[in-house]
C-alpha cells in the first residue's frame, strides 16, 4: 500500500490517536494492550483515509503532492476575484490540464472549478456575516442556483428582495405573500407559503 501525500495539511483524527500514543509511551506505566490498540487504529485510519492509487503506466506517483495542493488552494482563496482559468491553475502544479483536474478532484473531491466556487460562497457568506458589504455584491455568485425570494406585500424592505430579484439570474421567483409583513413570515403558519416552497424545492433540488 502506498500513501498519499498530505504533508501540508492536519488530520484531527490522526492527530488524536498519535498523541494518545505519546502519552502512553512517556507514561511511568505504559499499557501495552492500549498502545497497541491504538496502533490498530492508526493503520485502520491510514489505510481507509491515506491510501493512493497503485502507480501509474509512467512509473511516477499519481498522487498531488501535498505541498502542491496547498499551494493551489491557497492561491485559489486569495485570488477569488479572478475569473477560472484550468490552464493557470495546472502550470502551478506543474501538470497537464488533465492530470491535474484528475488528481486535484481525488484529493479534495471536487473539480478545481467547484472548489473554486464553493471557495467564493464561503469568503461571501464571511463577509455578509462580518462586513458591512453590500448584500447584492455577490450576487452573481450566488444566482447560478435557483433562488425563491418570498417578501410579504407589506413588508418595509420589500424593495429589496425585488432589487435582488432584478439582479439575479435565472432560475428565479419572486412570490409576495398578500397582506403579510416581515415578521408574519417568522410563524404565522396561515401566510407561510409551505406548498411552494416544498414545489420549488422538489422541482430544483434533484
Amino acid at each position: 500500500m502506498r500513501l498519499r501525500d498530505l504533508s501540508a495539511f492536519t488530520d484531527p483524527d490522526l492527530n488524536w490517536m498519535m498523541e494518545g500514543v505519546r502519552q502512553e509511551l512517556t507514561a511511568r506505566r505504559a499499557s501495552v494492550l492500549r498502545v497497541q490498540g491504538l496502533a490498530h487504529l492508526i493503520a485502520v485510519h491510514l489505510a481507509r483515509n491515506c491510501a493512493g492509487i497503485p502507480m501509474d503506466l509512467r512509473g511516477a506517483s499519481a498522487a498531488l503532492p501535498g505541498f502542491k495542493l496547498k499551494q493551489v488552494t491557497d492561491w485559489i482563496e486569495t485570488h477569488l476575484d479572478e475569473e477560472f482559468d484550468l490552464d493557470s491553475l495546472a502550470a502551478k502544479a506543474d501538470l497537464s490540464k488533465f492530470h491535474f483536474h484528475r488528481l486535484f478532484k481525488q484529493a479534495t473531491g471536487l473539480s478545481p472549478a467547484k472548489f473554486q466556487l464553493d471557495a467564493r460562497m464561503k469568503e461571501a457568506r464571511r463577509r455578509l456575516r462580518e462586513t458591512n458589504m453590500p448584500l447584492l455584491t455577490y450576487i452573481k455568485e450566488i444566482s447560478p442556483r435557483p433562488i425563491l425570494f418570498i417578501h410579504g406585500e407589506k413588508a418595509h424592505s420589500r424593495y429589496f428582495s425585488e432589487t435582488a430579484y432584478t439582479a439575479a439570474a435565472e432560475p428565479k421567483e419572486l412570490l409576495i405573500i398578500p397582506g403579510a409583513s416581515h415578521v408574519d413570515l417568522y410563524d404565522r403558519m396561515d401566510k407561510i407559503p409551505f406548498e411552494r416552497i416544498a414545489a420549488f424545492c422538489a422541482e430544483h433540488l434533484k
